[in-house]
């Protein structure tokens, strides 16, 4: 009985040792690819060692980004520079924002092959200046993506900065000093003949030159300053129409000032600010109209608040600034000429949309030829800083 089951179909037997063998194939066909795949997953690694050691050899800080604007990877000079958040705001030379579409991440994205110039703000104020230089990925189908290297070039730029205010400061204090000494070799020479009415008026003369004199120099601190993110604030709630009073009653008694007008309404306008700071600037746009504006009737200043912010606007009736010209109107160095010859370092403006941005302000110029020149100055109320310093006290920057 037990015999009549128990037959085995040879067909069946050859089916199941056929598929034995399939099987047995696959899983040696199986073996070799782990190993293959275990072998170029210990040869990626290998290749990401010897890699991530080259990048952190390197002096220069490196990011990779993909073609969303990504970080792949970074070395530990960016992260140095930068910080392992890999936040990188640049700036232009000048310390405007550089629109986020250019920034060197942004463009690597592209696939853009460049190089440029930035700089970056710190925490601490100060600035640094970097050069990126940028190379696509190798094309992966997609397309995008890049490799930014960045180097720090705040020593070199600092040192040309350097050279370019030592030359321009020789150059420019050269004159009233020169102009004082002899000024007041006639004073010494009319006094010892008795004249008097001489010699006071060679001594206003060289008085005149001991402040221009004075105010070259308090520039030239500024911009060292400035340039090293040492520029400080005392600040505190105060009466902006106060601040323009002051600046206009000394423009007032300089040589061959137009009338100032100044127009503001009863109400006082508030702002949390460093008012020697401010009276400063409000200087350097009346000295600025005066002095390239020699023919302006008069000059008119306004002050206004609108919504959260003060303005302070000098309009004059001169002779205009180029259109050329205007883009680099507060830049160092600028000096727009005109037919006497503008002296002075062009570094009064520079000068005063720095102290404007420290105190997150604006500063702006419009002008056409023949129609004048308008400044505008825009800082915020008082009320909208109110949170960060208690009015009436002072707070250092």
């Amino acid at each position: 009985m037990a015999g009549k089951g128990s037959r085995t179909d040879p067909a069946s037997v050859e089916e199941l040792r056929a598929a034995n063998e399939d099987l047995a194939a696959r899983n040696r066909a199986l073996d070799l690819q782990t190993a293959a795949l275990q072998a170029q997953k210990q040869q990626a690694e290998e290749e990401r060692g010897r890699l991530q050691s080259i990048l952190a050899g390197v002096g220069d800080a490196v990011v990779a980004v993909d073609r969303d604007g990504h970080t792949l990877a970074t070395n530990p000079a960016y992260d140095r520079l930068f910080g392992a958040a890999a936040r990188l705001e640049p700036q232009d030379l000048a310390g405007l924002p550089i629109p986020r579409s250019e920034w060197p991440q942004r463009r690597a994205a592209r696939g853009e092959r460049f190089r440029m110039e930035f700089a970056v703000s710190e925490k601490d104020g100060r600035r640094r200046w970097f050069e990126a230089v940028a190379e696509p990925l190798p094309s992966t189908g997609t397309g995008g993506g890049g490799v930014v290297t960045i180097r720090d070039l705040s020593e070199r730029t600092m040192r040309l900065s350097l050279r370019r205010l030592m030359a321009a400061a020789g150059h420019e204090l050269k004159t009233p000093t020169a102009a004082t000494h002899n000024y007041l070799q006639l004073v010494e020479r009319h006094l010892d003949q008795g004249d008097v009415k001489e010699a006071a008026r060679y001594a206003t003369r060289a008085l005149a030159q001991t402040r221009r004199l004075s105010t070259l120099i308090e520039r030239l601190l500024d911009v060292g300053r400035i340039q090293s993110g040492q520029l400080e604030l005392r600040r505190e709630v105060i009466d902006l129409a106060a601040v323009v009073r002051s600046a206009v009653e000394v423009a007032e008694v300089l040589p061959k000032v137009p009338p100032i007008r100044v127009t503001s309404g009863p109400e006082p306008i508030r702002v949390l600010a460093d008012a020697a700071r401010l009276e400063q600037v409000f200087l350097n746009l009346l000295s600025n109209a005066m002095e390239h504006a020699p023919g302006s009737g008069t000059i008119e200043v306004t002050l206004r608040a609108t919504g959260r912010s003060a303005e302070v606007i000098v309009r004059d009736h001169g002779a205009g600034v180029a259109p050329d010209d205007l883009p680099t109107i507060f830049e160092a160095y600028t000096r727009l000429g005109h037919p006497r010859g503008a002296p002075g370092l062009g570094l009064g403006l520079y000068v005063a949309r720095e102290i404007v941005n420290a105190h997150g302000g604006q500063i702006e110029a419009r002008s056409q030829t023949g129609k004048g020149t308008v400044m505008t100055v825009r800082l915020p109320l008082a009320a909208q800083r109110a949170r960060r310093s208690r009015p009436g006290t002072p707070s250092r920057d």
